[in-house]
């Protein structure tokens, strides 16, 4: 209920935030309160936009932390089979893919939000806005509501980025609190992302159009020392642009995958890079992404070796097919001219054993606690923080700095408090979990505990999969017949394969095979 409470008030604010009540009495008040020689004028940013979410996150993660000791009651029960059926699909076919409950109660909440904080700013702005006061400022009145509204579209754009920052890892305490996934928050960061740049694009836009048509167009190389710096603003709206435009399916597929195909040479254990990389691409075909077709060239000394080829294959258990890829194999074996008994054994058995009381020794960074770890993290690292604005107002009492350099030290400041903490933690918790695996190695298990977890077929490599015995593969033959306008050629193998295939690469005239290479050692 406290969390509930602080949130609501922490959105009261936003909404609040484009009435005169909040600039003429609420805002002025807090400075009153907040200005110290403590913090300074960074109190009331502090209160009003950071100390609430924090706050929010400490909480969450003392809650997340009890929840999981909670007792297992009726009534329990009810309230997650309420929750759960919140996070059920509600809309499954739309331009915005398959949407919850819970994402669409978010997404509309944000909406009404924006709708709300556009037409408040452009009422309170409009209603002053006269031929006299357009005629005092000598302009006319369409160029002072071009202006007005220019400056509305940068404040509506500084709400969306103001929530583009909350975080959306796996680990985030606010993200599991609400009941969101961690690809629902990506989902959002994606559109927020659109939103902002739209935004941000109309404010610059209109800010242009409006200082060339007032004679005023030398305001685009201003850099004030205090207060908006133009030119800087320009070249983030920029940056940002440029990023937005790659973002685009069309222009990505076009510009940043340059393969059609992917010819990939290995050499005995050069192949394990290839693994993941194969993974990937079977998980995107089952996925029906676009994928370039694959080559595979691997060269092995003896038969047996040829086992390792099952570790393409995903996990079992994983739904994904591999005949949704376009791969092909070539194997080469060259100390031998056929198959050996041991090659024939190429399923592989991964055993387990059960570690003692359900201790594992890989856990997580920050140990069984981690809710609480998380918590102590943050509030650990934000009263640091606060001590360190503290010593430096206190030394540089007199100095004035630039609002630049003011936020700069800020930054760097909560960087230093941030990492301080966080390695303290994580080297305790590392010595902590050393000491706990020391333990479970020195238990004892019987040996009939063991248990098979997998098996992983050969079948469906068998397809797509052309051995040969004996002799080394031709290069130069096997690139020549790659079609494509754009191949790329991947080498992780011995010094010689890589000079071999770099030479091919370099000769080709028609600049379609793009090398690289794989390197364990340098």
């Amino acid at each position: 209920m406290l969390i509930v409470i602080i949130f609501m008030g922490y959105l009261m604010i936003w909404i609040m935030m484009p009435t005169n009540e909040f600039w003429l009495h609420w805002l002025p008040h807090i400075h009153a309160k907040t200005d110290s020689t403590y913090l300074g004028q960074k109190g009331a940013n502090i209160l009003i936009y950071t100390f609430p979410i924090l706050l929010i996150a400490i909480l969450g993660c003392l809650y997340l932390h009890l929840d999981k000791y909670g007792d297992d009651t009726d009534n329990r029960r009810r309230e997650d089979q309420y929750f759960a059926s919140w996070k059920q699909p509600l809309l499954v076919r739309g331009p915005l893919g398959v949407i919850s409950c819970t994402e669409l109660l978010f997404m509309l909440m944000f909406v009404v939000l924006l709708v709300w904080s556009f037409s408040a700013y452009l009422h309170g702005m409009f209603n002053n806005i006269t031929r006299e006061s357009a005629s005092k400022m000598g302009d006319v009145v369409w160029e002072v509501r071009l202006d007005s509204v220019a400056l509305l579209l940068g404040l509506v754009g500084n709400i969306c980025l103001s929530f583009l920052f909350f975080p959306v890892a796996r680990g985030s305490p606010i993200v599991h609190l609400v009941g969101l996934t961690s690809e629902s928050s990506i989902k959002y960061h994606i559109w927020l992302g659109h939103t902002v740049l739209t935004l941000f694009l109309s404010h610059g836009l209109c800010y242009v159009v409006f200082w060339a048509n007032t004679d005023q167009i030398s305001e685009m190389l201003k850099w004030n020392r205090t207060g908006i710096s133009n030119v800087a603003g320009e070249v983030a709206l920029l940056c940002g642009t440029v990023m937005w435009i790659a973002s685009i399916s069309h222009v990505r597929r076009k510009l940043f995958e340059l393969h059609e195909m992917l010819v990939l040479v290995s050499g005995g254990s050069g192949i394990t890079p290839f693994i993941s990389i194969i993974r990937e691409l079977i998980f995107l075909s089952n996925a029906h992404e676009k994928t370039p077709r694959v080559l595979l060239v691997a060269v092995f000394k003896k038969s047996a070796d040829v086992s390792m080829l099952n570790l393409l294959l995903p996990l079992s258990g994983t739904p994904c097919d591999v005949a949704c890829l376009q791969l092909h194999i070539q194997a080469y074996v060259t100390r031998d001219t056929s198959p050996s008994t041991d090659s024939q054994k190429l399923p592989i058995n991964i055993w387990s054993e059960p570690s003692v009381s359900g201790a594992t020794p890989v856990t997580g960074v920050l140990g069984s606690s981690s809710w609480l770890w998380l918590g102590a993290i943050i509030s650990a690292s934000f009263v640091v923080f606060l001590i360190i604005i503290r010593l430096v107002n206190l030394v540089s009492m007199d100095v004035v700095y630039s609002q630049a350099v003011r936020s700069l030290i800020s930054t760097l400041f909560l960087c230093v408090a941030v990492a301080t903490v966080v390695t303290i933690a994580f080297l305790w918790n590392k010595k902590h979990n050393t000491k706990e695996c020391r333990q479970i190695d020195s238990a004892t298990i019987p040996f009939p505990t063991e248990r098979e977890l997998e098996s992983i077929p050969e079948e469906s490599l068998k397809k797509i999969t052309t051995v040969h015995y004996g002799p080394r593969p031709d290069f130069k033959k096997i690139l020549s017949k790659c079609e494509g306008r754009g191949i790329g050629v991947f080498v992780s193998s011995s010094q010689k394969m890589k000079q071999d295939v770099a030479a091919i690469c370099s000769s080709d005239s028609t600049k379609r095979l793009h090398y690289q290479s794989f390197s364990f050692n340098w």
